[in-house]
């Protein structure tokens, strides 16, 4: 669900293309995660000492490696996550142009000179006012670097539902998905920022949010509240007249 790998997915210029892609990224996914949980084990088994709430990586290389080893190795990390935020900024502004901008300005014509430099401007200037916000918001954010990237996590997995429902049953409404994407993420966003669950108390919803649900995260049951929200608005709306149900529908029985 990370919105920049979203995006390359569906650029893909054939079925095949996008099929093969989607197959193999669940594997990539296990090379890279997979060995995380290993050092964890391992470290425990060694006995190395990891600070509460810290990383393990760090402790690991510091009982086991030189130095400039260790330094190098977190270099390489802050570079794959700078290179994360920019590949998400990036995507970040396509989405607010295309998705917002145009609909919003009407333009149907992507060949007008005039219009396609005024919607380089906003894009461009949608990627400063992210990483203007983004910047501020960590400057006032407690948490550590690993914290806040936790939460982006949980985050984005509040789209996995709606998004899976729109691929694979086409009972899903537009009206469907708005309600599952925004009430999960309100619901997330309630649990995991004072400020919002402050505002919220305004409104006579209880700003003491519980931290856990009968052992499950507010993550978690997230994504439960995106599916019943989703699955729930679509059975009591109908399509709107520009909906196109097939545009990203999956079916097992076509080949390419």
């Amino acid at each position: 669900m990370f919105p920049q790998i979203n995006q390359r997915f569906f650029a893909a210029g054939s079925k095949k293309v996008l099929k093969r892609t989607f197959a193999l990224w669940p594997v990539l996914v296990l090379l890279l995660f997979v060995p995380a949980f290993m050092l964890g084990t391992w470290a425990a088994g060694l006995g190395v000492t990891v600070p509460e709430g810290g990383n393990v990586i760090p402790a690991v290389l510091a009982a086991y490696t030189p130095t400039w080893f260790a330094a190098l190795v977190i270099a390489g990390a802050m570079a794959a996550m700078m290179s994360s935020s920019d590949s998400m900024l990036l995507s970040g502004s396509s989405y607010l142009t295309r998705d917002l901008y145009r609909p919003l300005t009407g333009r149907d014509d992507a060949s007008d000179e005039r219009a396609d430099r005024r919607e380089t401007l906003v894009a461009r200037l949608g990627v400063v006012a992210f990483a203007t916000l983004s910047f501020v918001a960590s400057l006032y954010t407690p948490g550590t670097l690993v914290q806040i990237g936790d939460t982006a996590f949980s985050g984005f997995a509040q789209l996995t539902v709606p998004v899976a429902l729109a691929l694979y049953w086409r009972g899903t409404t537009r009206r469907g998905m708005f309600a599952g994407v925004v009430g999960s993420q309100l619901f997330y966003g309630l649990h995991v920022f004072p400020v919002l669950s402050t505002l919220a108390g305004v409104v006579g919803v209880d700003a003491g949010l519980p931290a856990t649900y009968l052992g499950w995260t507010p993550g978690i049951v997230g994504i439960l509240v995106g599916l019943l929200l989703t699955v729930g608005v679509s059975l009591v709306t109908v399509p709107a007249a520009t909906e196109d149900r097939t545009a990203y529908t999956v079916s097992g029985v076509e080949s390419d």
